[in-house]
Parts: C-alpha cells; structure tokens; sequence
C-alpha cells in the first residue's frame, strides 16, 4: 500500500519532492527543472515526476526483497534435494517450488511496474522538452 504524505516545490531552483510511505518504509522522489526552461516551469509536471521516482524506489525494495527470499527458497530447495531421503514429491518440497514459483512470477511484475514508470517519466519529460521547444518558437516568431 501506498500513502501519499507530503510534496514540496522550492521555486527558488526548480526542486520537487514527494514523500510516500509503505509497509516497506517512506520514500522520497525528485525531480528538477532545467534552467534553461525556467521561464516555462510546471510544479504539477516536477510533482509527478518525483512521485513516479517515489513509486520506483518504493518497488526496486520489494524487488530486493523478493530477491533475497528467493536465494533464501533455493536454499532450502537445495537443502532438501541433497538430503539422502529426499522425495520430489514430499509436500514441503512441493510447496518450496510453489513458493519459489510465486516469487519469481512477483519477481516479473516488479520489474515490468518499475520499466513502466521509467518509461512514462521518460514520456512525460519528452512531451514537456517538445511543447517548450513550441512556445519557444512561437514566442521567438512573434518577436
């Protein structure tokens, strides 16, 4: 779960934070307008960018979390497949490969969630970089 707890603008220097908080900790995102744009700022633009950095970092967490479980799952995979009496068909067995296929499937998803958002500050600033370079121009041929 993700609780928005707070966003701060500092007009001075372009600088956006939002702060969110988890069951994974609080995390705080960034972002900074170009200098050059200053003329053409948008608070609401840097306030999405550094909640999507938020989110980002809030699931590269979990993903090491999930990780770390999972060598963790190996390990006793490993453990019981090295034991002299092992059965592949004994029901801790069974539920460890269950377990370990769960994870690496979440594993999946965490990756594509933090691709996605990579993708879409991507998008986002592309959109922003081409409608300055628009009123720019525009401003310059009404010049």
């Amino acid at each position: 779960m993700i609780k928005f707890l707070s966003s701060y603008y500092d007009k001075d220097c372009g600088m956006s934070c939002v702060k969110i908080a988890t069951e994974c900790g609080i995390f705080e995102g960034y972002a900074w307008l170009n200098p050059e744009d200053k003329e053409y700022e948008s608070e609401i633009l840097g306030g999405e960018v550094a909640e999507m950095r938020a989110i980002s970092d809030y699931y590269k967490r979990k993903l090491h979390f999930l990780k770390t479980r999972l060598l963790t799952l190996y390990d006793i995979a490993r453990d019981i497949r090295n034991n002299p009496q092992y059965d592949s068909e004994h029901f801790e067995y069974q539920l460890i490969q269950k377990r370990i296929k769960q994870n690496e499937e979440q594993k999946v998803i965490y990756k594509e969630y933090i691709k996605d958002i990579k993708e879409a500050i991507e998008f986002k600033l592309e959109a922003r970089v081409q409608l300055v370079d628009k009123l720019k121009k525009k401003k310059q041929d009404n010049e």
